[in-house]
């Protein structure tokens, strides 16, 4: 469920199968339509491909849609290169506690070299010390790692990351949920490498980050 009627629109919410959000208006060609869905208290638009619309629809408002983000340009995709993702705290999402990722691209271009490919997106992740970018929350805010080594079998897709540093051991599991899911999602975002072991020093980054009794 998007901030404007149209793909170029950041997405506010995630709207699970079989919800009755309610239904405020819709563009003129009723291609897209504006709900509120009073879980998460979010006004958004969802395209009617994804929703059954029921009911009187003679007194919905026709609306008009806020202007179109001005878009930075990006580059074809064969250019687009490595992403890092952070998380859209209570959107609905599958990742951490209700939350959704979003990724952004580091400006870094793949260069076909699994190991370093993986590595510079990581460390990308990493350097970032700010809590959030724009609206976005960066749970690894306050870890100090680096990429150490990346190893890749080839026959079996199988990626071990080492990293070095510290990481405080978050304040509960959702915490430690968001970690997981930002960390291992920007590691293994390339085709056929998504079996992923992270370690930190002689630890699993898993444990290190596991909050109560392991």
């Amino acid at each position: 469920c998007r901030t404007g009627p149209g793909l170029v629109y950041d997405i506010r919410a995630y709207l699970s199968e079989g919800a009755v959000p309610v239904l405020l208006g819709h563009t003129h060609d009723n291609s897209w339509w504006t709900v509120e869905e009073p879980e998460f208290k979010a006004i958004c638009w969802v395209s009617t491909e994804f929703v059954s619309v029921q009911g009187d629809l003679e007194n919905i408002a026709i609306l008009t849609p806020a202007p179109t983000p001005t878009l930075v340009p990006t580059p074809t995709p064969n250019q687009k290169g490595m992403k890092i993702f952070l998380v859209a705290l209570n959107t609905g999402g599958p990742f951490g506690c209700g939350d959704g990722l979003v990724y952004y691209y580091t400006g870094k271009k793949r260069t076909g070299d699994v190991e370093r490919d993986i590595s510079a997106a990581l460390n990308a992740l990493l350097k970032i010390r700010t809590k959030y970018v724009g609206d976005y929350y960066n749970p690894t805010y306050n870890a100090h790692l680096h990429v150490k080594n990346v190893e890749v079998n080839q026959a079996t897709g199988r990626v071990v990351i080492y990293l070095a540093g510290s990481i405080p051991k978050p304040a509960d599991v959702c915490e430690a949920k968001r970690i997981h899911d930002q960390v291992w999602e920007t590691a293994r975002q390339i085709s056929g490498y998504r079996d992923v072991g992270i370690h930190v020093g002689n630890k699993l980054l898993g444990d290190l980050i596991a909050v109560g009794d392991r």
